[in-house]
């Protein structure tokens, strides 16, 4: 399942041009599209519908509430932090870690979504020095963040 806590992030950070384009959408269409998904957004109904259903992808939410058409092409499988990184968002904002132990590797009740800006520095140096993913997107988020802070 896909984390509901990306919903939020993605509204935030997406470019809705881009976004429409990346949907096989014709270019003089796009501001149309635009519109209507901004309308959407100002009335409430697209997050709603999307915190109602969290495993959808944000492309598979558009086409289900008819707000774009299902036009063919791979853009429909388009993870959306993947979309957000393709627009140039940087890692920091739109990457989630879930911490499931404390600093002393005690098991919390239930998974803590941070932001990798939002990890604490040592957290930072623990996971790649303990390998504990192997997602380079992941791994070059986070030595990208140390460097940033260490320039300082």
């Amino acid at each position: 399942m896909r984390n509901p806590e990306r919903i939020p992030i993605v509204l935030k950070h997406i470019n809705w041009e881009k976004a429409v384009e990346t949907y096989n959408i014709p270019k003089d269409k796009v501001d149309f599209y635009v519109r209507m998904i901004k309308k959407s957004l100002d009335e409430g109904e697209l997050q709603e519908f999307w915190s109602e259903c969290p495993d959808l992808r944000l492309s598979q939410v558009l086409v289900a509430m008819h707000i774009i058409p299902n036009t063919p092409g791979f853009w429909f499988y388009k993870e959306d932090i993947e979309l957000l990184l393709e627009q140039g968002v940087e890692p920091r904002e739109c990457l989630l870690w879930g911490n499931n132990y404390d600093k002393d590797m005690k098991l919390l009740p239930e998974t803590k979504w941070v932001l990798v800006k939002d990890l604490a520095t040592d957290h930072i140096e623990t996971l790649l020095k303990g390998k504990w993913t192997h997602n380079e997107v992941y791994i070059d988020a986070f030595k990208k963040e140390l460097k940033l802070r260490k320039s300082r």
